[in-house]
């Protein structure tokens, strides 16, 4: 009985030793497994970005000439978001030039101006800024308080009335695809341009104003003892980048203006619509570097530029000619090496665009396009397309734009439009200037409900747009225009 015991405590011995021993082995394969797997679900799939078919343009020209060589979609109408303010900074160097104001002077901040979105500096009620600071915070942070404190100082009080003198500036400049309805970019649906047009303001920023050029690459502002560092990547990251200007908004996708001059060379890219920061910039690295490149194997393809604002004379031709001609070279040398940015080629113009001039008021070779009337398709027909990519084909916009956004069901119609007004400028970014709804809802008893709702939309974009709401703890819910009629 005893010895009985004794073999199966042996044996339970000898299982218990066998299996600690074993133990790290198993334990090692089970770690290396685990692992692997790990490994196999980091491993992901690259979707390749692209621009959203109604955002995306791009174009690079030569800074000296104004010739094109590189266009995709140039002349499309887009929303340019804070590229405006490259146009409110414009307004506000011809003002230094003529005396008007001074760098040192200070201009006042209204209860417009603190009520703008941010991006912004939180320039206090009453408080002041000078010129100098105003022009680094627009440059730098892109403040759209700042912008609005320019506009009112230049524009007699109004913002309304400055953005009247920005369009009519722009057609003077040749700008005639541009309409600017607010100074700061934020999102408006009469605020309209084209990448060529943006192209143009950059190079008249440039060589109109040469001696306020270096503040398109000032690193930094400092206010109220905070010190904000520009976000321009390209500034760091694209040796020769000396300026200029970043934009983003829902509506118009990330947006970049970037002039480089390297050598005796200046070239001015644009790139409009990215999907995110990052794939934008990547674009324009591309573009850019692709063209230095010509530039290196055929040095006579850019013109010297002598770039007044690095010390030099100018390019002593006439800068900015009505038709300073195109070349596709540099998107045959794109295509051959297969670096092109993905694109889609055909767009729409922004839904809902208005009439942007006064009836007999439309200065001579402007857009068709800025005609009130429903959206429509723009042509791609330039030499620039690349045949190999199939153009997108967009559905009927009267049968996109059917959807809106519920934010709550109210007692009272007073309640449901004072509900809509404050959560339309809280969320400025996200509605733009969307309509504001409100629906009858007959319930029990004979009484009313009114439902408030921004609109419209496609359906995917309501739904996003909802999705971002609910993030900051408003609820709602898409719905289809159908219901508006209550």
């Amino acid at each position: 009985m005893s010895f009985k015991g004794f073999s199966t405590s042996r044996v339970v011995l000898v299982v218990l030793t066998a299996a600690s021993l074993l133990l790290p082995a198993v334990s090692s394969l089970s770690a290396a497994h685990a692992a692997h797997r790990v490994a196999e679900r980091a491993v992901k799939v690259e979707r390749v970005l692209t621009p959203a078919p109604e955002k995306d343009a791009a174009i690079v020209v030569d800074g000296a000439t104004g010739k094109v060589l590189y266009a995709r979609n140039p002349d499309a109408i887009r929303y340019p978001a804070s590229l405006t303010k490259m146009m409110t900074l414009y307004l506000l160097f011809e003002a230094l030039e003529k005396g008007t104001i001074s760098l040192d002077t200070p201009m006042i901040a209204s209860s417009h101006a603190t009520a703008q979105s941010p991006t912004k500096l939180y320039v206090p009620l009453g408080g002041t800024i000078d010129v100098d600071t105003a022009i680094r915070a627009i440059t730098v942070l892109s403040a759209n308080d700042v912008a609005v404190v320019v506009a009112e100082a230049l524009g007699g009080g109004s913002e309304s009335t400055f953005a009247e003198m920005m369009t009519q500036r722009a057609h003077q400049l040749g700008m005639t695809n541009t309409n600017f309805h607010n100074a700061s970019g934020l999102p408006d649906l009469q605020q309209l341009t084209t990448a060529r047009d943006m192209a143009l303001l950059a190079r008249h920023l440039a060589y109109d104003f040469p001696q306020y050029f270096h503040y398109f690459s000032a690193p930094s502002v400092t206010f109220a003892g905070r010190t904000y560092m520009n976000h321009d990547h390209l500034l760091t990251e694209f040796p020769g980048t000396d300026g200029m200007k970043t934009g983003y908004t829902q509506l118009s996708g990330y947006n970049l203006v970037s002039s480089v001059v390297r050598g005796n060379k200046h070239v001015i890219g644009v790139v409009m619509g990215g999907p995110t920061a990052a794939v934008r910039d990547r674009e324009m690295i591309q573009l850019l570097s692709a063209t230095f490149r010509v530039e290196d194997e055929n040095p006579t393809y850019l013109a010297d530029a002598n770039v007044p604002w690095d010390g030099g004379a100018g390019p002593g031709v006439d800068l900015f000619r009505a038709n300073p001609g195109e070349d596709d070279y540099l998107v045959t040398v794109l295509n051959a090496k297969g670096r092109r940015p993905p694109v889609m080629l055909a767009e729409t113009r922004p839904a809902s665009a208005p009439t942007v001039v006064a009836a007999g008021s439309q200065p001579a070779g402007a857009s068709p396009l800025l005609k009130s009337g429903p959206p429509e398709i723009v042509a791609q027909g330039d030499s620039t397309a690349n045949a190999n990519i199939v153009p997108f084909a967009p559905r009927p916009v009267e049968a996109v734009k059917r959807w809106a956004i519920q934010i709550g069901v109210y007692a009272n119609h007073a309640i449901a439009q004072a509900r809509l007004a404050t959560l339309a400028h809280r969320s400025v970014d996200l509605v733009g200037q969307a309509e504001q709804i409100v629906a009858t809802l007959p319930s029990r008893h004979g009484k009313v409900l009114y439902r408030a709702r921004f609109g419209m939309f496609a359906e995917d974009e309501a739904r996003d747009i909802c999705q971002q709401m609910k993030r900051r703890g408003q609820s709602c819910v898409p719905v289809q225009s159908a219901e508006n009629r209550g």
